[in-house]
């Protein structure tokens, strides 16, 4: 069982990333800057952390399990995007605009979002809205001007209840 002061360090780093992820992109995150702003040495960063990508899915699974545990799925199939929205993501809502135009972070964000979103139902039903999830967030990157997370769920949400994008 880790120590008070094991899980003080634990939160300490995984706070300093969260700050230094608002203005650097994960690509380009070292455990040397994030080190360096937490002012501890590097053993003590591989104590917690096998490496930046094990520090970020951390982060993530916390953050998802934190957000999900009051989630009802038929709420969720119905209108995943404004559940989203719904869930106070606010203070992650800026990080998380400027992470995901890194391709890097994109990949496990993706990652971490369904193996946390598989872990809450096994229903096929709800696997498939999960395709559908993704398949529109693919939609709407790869657009021209990218509806915005936190204003475009809405029209987000009516592509998945309608199976059809809208025509700009």
């Amino acid at each position: 069982m880790p120590t008070k002061r094991s899980q003080l360090m634990y939160q300490h780093i995984t706070s300093v990333t969260m700050k230094i992820l608002q203005t650097v992109p994960f690509s380009k995150l070292s455990i040397k800057q994030i080190c360096d702003i937490a002012d501890i040495n590097r053993n003590t960063f591989y104590r917690h952390f096998h490496d930046k990508y094990d520090l970020m899915n951390a982060i993530l699974s916390v953050t998802f399990k934190q957000f999900f545990e009051h989630v009802d799925l038929d709420t969720f199939k119905a209108s995943p995007f404004s559940i989203l929205q719904d869930l106070q993501m606010n203070q992650y809502i800026d990080i998380l605009d400027f992470q995901l135009q890194d391709t890097e972070f994109k990949k496990i964000f993706d990652a971490a979002v369904f193996k946390h979103l598989f872990k809450l139902s096994d229903d096929p039903e709800f696997i498939w809205t999960l395709g559908e999830i993704y398949v529109v967030s693919i939609w709407n990157q790869q657009r021209k001007h990218p509806y915005d997370t936190a204003e475009g769920y809405r029209i987000l949400d009516e592509i998945i209840r309608t199976k059809r994008f809208p025509t700009d």
